[in-house]
């Protein structure tokens, strides 16, 4: 299984990387609500149709019969191990009633699991890079994965939010008290910094010298960005890109900080925003494959989006 989807995602330079989103809704309303937003969203819209490309498909039902439960969440022995190791190391106590929670395995609401053998069967056969799914579901749920799966009740933002997973963005709202450990114990994310400040700072180049191998978008931000208010974390101008608390890790005990680039919610912690800061551009671009020379032009030339609050494509404004 593992193999098979390896190879479906491979990387290749002979085509666009091309997301497919396969829907058994037979309406494909949703589907095409998440291709729309994908492709009018900032920096996906920059891109040429020959290196990113979005496509929709209806399977059928009959012929592809797409099994969905819900989702069971499981470590393995090795997972707990790696866990246990990386918690010490971070200085974030994990209970034993945790890991045994970890071990026998849990279940959340708004996730669900499809089969992905067969879903990677449909990808392989219309050339996907990328696969998301998104099942014929009253309800609003989502999770992401190497296949991530939306229920088709769900607004279209948590289709791209849960994609933008799979490029090694976090959730900038708060991890679930049984997700937070697991997930802020050990991932290196790419728009989210998890540690806690070490007061007083002098300066924001202080700042830069103690915590630049914490702050994964560091280099992102401008050398003159200020990344503290008085001797403590935390850019004082809000608009600005900078250093701002996030949500993520606020259910770890004893109190864990985590820290992101922007004032505003992106994407990442509100399915109605549309926001992708410029510092995640990098971690998303590079994993659609697009080049260090192409990035780099568009860091320093495109036009940094702009925050809106309030970004929903409905079905009225789907093109034909």
């Amino acid at each position: 299984m593992a193999l098979m989807i390896l190879a479906l995602f491979a990387a290749s330079v002979a085509h666009a990387k091309k997301l497919l989103i396969v829907t058994d809704q037979p309406s494909g309303a949703k589907a095409l609500e998440i291709q729309q937003l994908i492709t009018s969203t900032t920096p996906f819209k920059l891109l040429k149709k020959s290196e990113f490309s979005v496509e929709v498909k209806i399977v059928d039902t009959a012929s592809h019969p797409v099994k969905c439960a819900p989702k069971v969440i499981k470590y393995t022995d090795k997972e707990i191990e790696s866990l246990k190791y990386y918690s010490e190391q971070n200085g974030i106590p994990i209970s034993k009633e945790q890991l045994a929670l970890y071990k026998k395995g849990y279940t959340i609401d708004r996730l669900v699991d499809c089969d992905k053998d067969v879903l990677t069967q449909i990808g392989t056969q219309y050339q996907a890079d990328r696969l998301m799914f998104v099942h014929d579901s009253p309800w609003e749920g989502g999770s992401g994965g190497d296949i991530p799966i939306i229920l088709a009740g769900s607004r279209s933002g948590i289709g791209m939010h849960e994609w933008l997973h799979s490029y090694g963005l976090a959730d900038e709202y708060a991890y679930r008290k049984e997700e937070a450990p697991f997930y802020c114990a050990q991932h290196q994310w790419a728009n989210v910094a998890i540690f806690n400040e070490q007061p007083p700072y002098r300066s924001s180049d202080d700042v830069r010298i103690r915590h630049r191998d914490q702050i994964p978008f560091l280099p992102y931000l401008s050398t003159h960005a200020e990344l503290i208010t008085g001797e403590h974390l935390g850019s004082p101008k809000t608009g600005n890109l900078g250093l701002f608390p996030s949500k993520t890790c606020s259910n770890v005990t004893p109190t864990l900080q985590s820290w992101k680039s922007s004032s505003y919610p992106t994407i990442m912690e509100d399915p109605a925003s549309t926001y992708i800061p410029k510092p995640y551009w990098p971690a998303i671009l590079s994993g659609l494959g697009v080049s260090s020379a192409r990035i780099d032009s568009l860091m320093k030339t495109a036009v940094a989006p702009t925050w809106n609050p309030h970004v929903e494509i409905s079905p009225g404004n789907i093109p034909e």
